[in-house]
């Protein structure tokens, strides 16, 4: 196929199309890489990290700490990494994002339901 290109270890193929816009599509070897592991393992640190203060804010039903702009962009963001993780077929982002984003969603409708409580007062 013309402009095509392969990766050993990823499979990337690169296909032309009209108007040079490039499509790649990955497919990743069965078996867990050291780059997969260690994207395991940071997604367990960072996500485990974040728990925490995730089950503080919901017990405690304190949010007035949270920016509506940092939870906005962090859901943003982290459903963005979700996706990624889905298009190049990666556990580690799919898994990690996805509890990161269930927890900042969490957050998210606390933080409103705790807006909503003040405003009616």
């Amino acid at each position: 196929m013309l402009g095509e290109l392969r990766c050993p270890e990823y499979n990337i193929n690169k296909i032309s199309r009209k108007r040079d816009f490039s499509v790649y599509k990955y497919s990743h070897r069965e078996e867990l890489g050291l780059a997969e592991i260690v994207g395991i393992v940071a997604g367990f640190l960072t996500t485990g990290a974040f728990l925490p203060q995730v089950f503080k804010t919901v017990n405690t039903r304190s949010t007035d700490d949270l920016s509506w702009i940092w939870l906005v962009m962090m859901i943003g963001g982290v459903f963005l990494w979700f996706v990624y993780g889905l298009y190049i077929s990666s556990i580690s982002l799919i898994v990690s994002n996805a509890i990161t984003l269930v927890s900042v969603v969490t957050l998210f409708c606390v933080k409103y339901k705790n807006y909503h409580k003040v405003k009616k007062k």
